[in-house]
């Protein structure tokens, strides 16, 4: 039994199959740290983060899958299930974030 899940980890190692989901972890990191911390930092940090408004935070990935009073912001995998993803692309006259302010572009 050990010889034979060795030899998977052994096959998977050589394969490149634990390379390639490191290397897509780090390129998602990259892309959020880069692209969507900045955009959630200046749109929405001032009423979201401290304050809680609808009870929810946007500073992290955990705040995010809790969300607030109307459940999750974000569905990891699924972008268009994302509450998050409503709310800013305004398709939600409920949801339409930021509030008072132009809609953030299609960017």
């Amino acid at each position: 039994m050990k010889k034979t899940t060795l030899l998977l980890v052994a096959t998977a190692m050589s394969s490149g199959a634990f390379a390639s989901t490191a290397f897509a972890q780090a390129t998602d990191t990259e892309f959020f740290e880069n692209k969507i911390r900045p955009l959630l930092v200046e749109a929405c940090d001032g009423c979201h983060t401290r304050s809680r408004l609808g009870g929810l935070r946007v500073d992290s990935r955990e705040a995010l899958l809790e969300g607030g009073e109307s459940g999750a912001a974000i569905v990891p995998g699924d972008a268009e299930a994302s509450r998050l993803i409503l709310a800013v692309r305004h398709t939600d006259p409920s949801l339409e974030m930021p509030k008072a302010a132009d809609k953030l572009s299609e960017e």
